[in-house]
């Protein structure tokens, strides 16, 4: 549950996002951005690929004020791209993940694609929130289809962020399941297939109990 710390840390760091946002010029904004990009995510993947600590760190230093300050400029239009342009650059995350995965498999080497401050997973989110927002459209008005589709993710999300490692470790140590054992493509897409529906399946049904689906 550590997201939980960091999330309630993003929080009360809203007010300061707030002000930036709202104050800063649009060349201090965009500045903040590419700053924000090189010291949260390009040198810590830097770090990690050399092994060394240079000991620079951006003030803001929680990647997830920057997801949020990226969501909301996406949001606002200033990032939007095209959405043949975001399923393009969705895809080529997941090649990248993939082959991170078979890469830990085959060779034992972890490259930290994966990991939360990767460019990798940045380009991933960013990519998604364009898909979506432009399914929407800039009016707001949601096509039927992708309002059902985003109502239920946002009702079930934090559900499923908080039982997903209970299936996890069934699969891991009751089932005794190890993906890096079998082919990495396949293994992984199927332990997550099959976490993420366990995971929507049980939140649906912690939903229906009184006093459990306030929580989740």
């Amino acid at each position: 549950m550590w997201y939980m710390y960091s999330l309630f840390g993003a929080m009360l760091f809203l007010p300061v996002l707030k002000l930036m946002v709202k104050h800063f010029s649009e060349a201090e904004n965009k500045f903040i951005l590419v700053v924000g990009f090189l010291f949260l995510c390009v040198i810590p993947m830097i770090e990690f690929w050399i092994g060394k600590n240079f000991y620079i760190e951006f003030p803001m230093n929680c990647v997830y004020c920057y997801y949020m300050l990226i969501g909301y400029w996406i949001d606002k239009g200033w990032l939007r791209i095209k959405t043949w342009i975001a399923s393009t650059g969705a895809v080529i995350s997941v090649i990248l993940l993939i082959l991170e995965a078979w890469l830990r498999v085959e060779y034992n080497r972890d490259i930290a694609l994966s990991a939360n401050f990767s460019p990798i997973m940045f380009l991933w989110a960013f990519c998604i929130y364009n898909i979506m927002l432009n399914r929407i459209g800039n009016d707001k008005e949601y096509k039927p289809a992708t309002e059902r589709i985003i109502e239920f993710l946002s009702k079930h999300s934090f559900g499923v962020y908080i039982v997903h490692m209970f299936w996890i470790n069934v699969l891991y140590k009751l089932i005794k399941f190890n993906p890096f054992t079998h082919n990495a493509v396949l293994s992984m897409l199927g332990l997550w297939v099959v976490t993420v529906v366990a995971s929507v399946v049980t939140t649906m049904i912690l939903k229906r109990i009184p006093l459990v689906k306030k929580i989740v």
